[in-house]
């Protein structure tokens, strides 16, 4: 049996909430599950107390009665409780006071800051792809060469709503400060895989973010004499992950997390 609250990696949690979040999960309130040990007992009290396990078809039609939905998600010991538009008196009333609406607040979580934002480039057809991607590649190679370049415009914005995801503040800054303080005191292939080995997830804003942390590493290393770092080392797809795992195996990594005996010892063949 699949758990489909136990979220056992960042990016399946990071993957769910932008599901949810475009699926009309607007607002939302974060807690911490300290007591590994009754961290299942507590699970099972937020599902019941928020009905947050029904299966899909009966959300369906609480949403077209004008009812809202929940939603119940816990990655160790941070959990998240989101809800729909709709009526949900208790709700309301005695969460007021921490419920957050992800269009005014991002959800924090693990470097990243999840919201739900208006405006964002508009779909392209594949040849003006083609082509965009062949004017970006000129501009950075005459970047690479030391030459100024021609940046391609931005492709057109629609005012349509989308899910945002990028490095928060506090985590964005942090690398960026890294990287320049190693930029012009590192070879080019350690800075290089500083930037692949990298754990998140390359949504478009994250990309753009760690782009602006590349051009200003490279800034330095030119101004320094030194070689550049291509802007190939910045990932392009995302890793496809399974967000939830069997309740068996959640429930025994739990148990082996709070257990205080020592791991079995493997002898040798």
């Amino acid at each position: 049996m699949r758990t489909r609250h136990l979220v056992t990696s960042v990016d399946g949690m990071v993957a769910q909430l932008v599901n949810l979040i475009s699926k009309g999960y607007r607002y939302y309130f974060v807690g911490k599950a300290a007591d590994i040990a009754n961290r299942a007992a507590r699970d099972q009290r937020m599902l019941d107390y928020y009905d947050a396990g029904l299966p899909k078809w009966t959300r369906e039609r609480r949403r077209r009665r004008g009812h809202a939905n929940f939603r119940y998600l816990r990655y160790e010991g941070w959990f998240i409780v989101l809800a729909t538009e709709g009526d949900a008196p208790r709700f309301w009333t005695e969460d007021a006071l921490r419920i957050r609406d992800v269009r005014d607040s991002p959800i924090p979580f693990k470097g990243y800051s999840i919201g739900y934002v208006q405006g964002g480039y508009q779909s392209i057809l594949a040849h003006e792809k083609t082509r965009r991607n062949a004017m970006w590649a000129e501009y950075r190679a005459s970047r690479d060469r030391g030459e100024k370049g021609v940046k391609p415009p931005r492709p057109p914005r629609d005012m349509k709503w989308h899910v945002r995801v990028e490095l928060d503040d506090e985590t964005f800054e942090g690398l960026k400060a890294y990287f320049l303080n190693i930029a012009t005191h590192r070879a080019a292939d350690f800075i290089a895989r500083e930037f692949i080995h990298l754990t998140f997830q390359p949504y478009r804003p994250v990309r753009e973010q760690l782009r602006t942390i590349l051009r200003a590493v490279n800034k330095a290393r030119r101004e320094a004499g030194f070689q550049m770092i291509p802007f190939s080392v910045i990932p392009f797809r995302r890793r496809l992950v399974k967000p939830f795992q069997t309740a068996g195996w959640v429930a025994a990594a739990e148990t082996m997390a709070s257990s205080s005996e020592p791991l079995p010892q493997i002898e040798a063949a």
